[in-house]
């Protein structure tokens, strides 16, 4: 049942464009609950190249589209950008 869940987990990956990832960062993925709707929802709100350790600290410090989305509403866009 294991090995179908990691399976699950890779093809979510690499269907969102992260192909090489380590253990750690598939355990950091995993462990901060990142789903592919999270990912759809940061580039939805204008991150679409974000890279893997990048995507990492967004979820860790809670940025979702929604607070993208009011930040871009109060011009604070320079604050959020790479």
């Amino acid at each position: 049942m294991q090995a179908k869940a990691e399976k699950q987990l890779l093809k979510m990956w690499k269907g969102n464009g992260y192909n090489e990832l380590s253990t750690n960062e598939l355990v950091s993925g995993k462990a901060l609950g990142i789903t592919s709707e999270y990912v759809d929802e940061i580039r939805k709100a204008g991150y679409k190249d974000l890279t893997f350790n990048e995507l990492i600290s967004f979820k860790a410090q809670h940025i979702t589209g929604a607070y993208i989305n009011s930040l871009k509403k109060a011009k604070l866009k320079e604050l959020i950008s790479f």
